[in-house]
């Protein structure tokens, strides 16, 4: 039995409606994020927030978290909780855009296809690798001193990372590539 894609229920037409509704509130999102975010560049965290994400180990992470008064940490949970918000959004939004892709992919070069279904899942895992490292930051600003907190955060920051990458990198290709099927197609077709 085949593993059915997300989206699926919807045709192209719902798809691509329902993508612009959810870029417009990932991005009113990102605004947010951002001004919550900004205090958290610090000497010591000069990406605010990813420097946290990326710290890797204890004594990094508690220096960020030293860096930050009590009112910027305040700031930091705020952030922290909007981006169990964003992460479903952005990982939805990457993950349907890359279905719309795929699927006018398929239709001009099947061979697309799989390729185009590992990403719309990869987007989607990006999400969860982002909510098991909000949860690793969060315990890690409640005070724990647990090593396994800034490793589990440094390592699903990574590959949240990559797996947006791919997603973005498939978007720009796919739409790229449509074009020039798109416009090949219609040069062969005209007279000449």
């Amino acid at each position: 039995m085949a593993l059915k894609l997300p989206f699926s229920f919807l045709n192209n037409e719902q798809q691509k409606s329902t993508l612009m509704w959810l870029v417009t509130v990932t991005l009113v999102t990102i605004i947010a994020m951002q001004t919550l975010s900004a205090p958290l560049v610090t000497k010591d965290a000069p990406a605010g927030i990813v420097s946290f994400e990326l710290a890797g180990d204890l004594q990094t992470s508690n220096t960020i978290i030293d860096s930050w008064n009590e009112q910027i940490r305040i700031f930091a949970g705020l952030g922290l909780g909007l981006d169990f918000l964003f992460l479903l959004l952005y990982s939805t939004t990457l993950a349907l855009a890359c279905s719309i892709i795929k699927y006018s992919l398929t239709l001009r070069k099947p061979i697309f296809s799989m390729f185009g279904t590992l990403v719309i899942w990869s987007a989607l895992i990006a999400g969860v690798c982002d909510g098991i490292e909000n949860i690793a930051l969060i315990k890690l600003l409640l005070g724990s001193q647990s090593q396994l907190w800034p490793m589990l955060a440094n390592v699903f920051a990574i590959t949240k990372f990559i797996l947006i990458a791919m997603a973005l990198i498939y978007i720009v290709w796919g739409s790229v590539a449509n074009r020039l099927i798109g416009s090949r197609k219609n040069n062969n077709a005209s007279p000449g």
